[in-house]
């Protein structure tokens, strides 16, 4: 990421998680989505960038190290 600018992780899970068949139901709603990261920094980053993906921030909830669980 730092050489070319590019996320190439995020661009491939952003791509999954908007086109992949299998994120969805029968009835075309999105599934829920767990994702595990050791660092708070990259769960932070994650968290604004699939909040502005998908448009809602309720729809993104996050769990850090025995904190509670926060959604806004």
């Amino acid at each position: 990421m730092r050489r070319s600018g590019k996320d190439k992780k995020w661009e491939e899970l952003s791509n999954l998680s908007q086109n992949d068949a299998e994120i969805f139901n029968a009835q075309g709603h999105r599934r829920k989505l767990l994702i595990f990261t050791e660092y708070r920094d990259t769960l932070n980053y994650l968290t604004d960038r699939i909040r502005t993906l998908l448009g809602r921030n309720e729809a993104v909830g996050k769990r850090s190290q025995g904190r509670n669980y926060e959604s806004y």
